[in-house]
């Protein structure tokens, strides 16, 4: 009986010879990160990205100095109100008075614009930077597939815990990622 044990645990001849040994593994190493953010792919989505919402941050960022503007206006106002009002006559106290109110409902209404707007423009350009991320990840994930195969690797890891500089591929990684970018 422990014979018969023994023996299920010899592998058969067929499954031997396709057993390979570690010496004829083909393993590579690819560092992601890396190529997320250096790939020509990469720098062509952040291209398009900036391009595409440009005009939008340029709005936002006069709406800011706008606000900024009816801020100080109004902060000399209150310094004017604050240093004159014992010398100012009461009609035209009432008057700045008013114009305070005007301007904090208008600065108000503006820094509502400005938030929504800033709220808007988040959410859509991250939608779309996950979008081309979504794209670099598929180029790089296509590279490194087409690569494994044309050099016929077993196996490449792509955030193992350790690996060693001798099976770092991720330069010819990169070379692959260009010469597909510049097709």
């Amino acid at each position: 009986m422990v014979v018969t044990a023994a023996a299920a645990l010899v592998p058969s001849p067929a499954v031997a010879q396709e057993a390979v040994s570690a010496e004829e593994l083909r393993i590579g190493y690819v560092n992601v990160d890396f190529l997320l953010t250096q790939s020509p792919q990469y720098r062509t989505a952040n291209q398009a990205l900036e391009k595409e919402f440009r005009p939008r941050d340029e709005e936002l960022k006069k709406i800011e100095q706008d606000i900024q503007a009816v801020q100080e206006e109004i902060r000399g106002l209150q310094e004017r109100q604050d240093s004159e009002s014992l010398t100012t006559p009461a009609a035209e106290r009432r008057e700045l008075d008013a114009k305070l109110r005007d301007m904090a409902g208008e600065l108000r209404a503006m820094q509502r614009k400005f938030k929504r707007m800033e709220e808007e423009f988040r959410e859509d350009f991250n939608l779309r930077r996950n979008e081309e991320r979504v794209k670099v990840e598929t180029a790089i994930r296509r590279a490194i597939n087409e690569f494994a195969v044309e050099e016929k690797f077993d196996l490449i890891a792509a955030r193992p815990i350790f690996a060693s500089k001798r099976i770092d591929i991720t330069p010819r990684i990169m070379k692959k990622l260009e010469a597909q970018h510049e097709q």
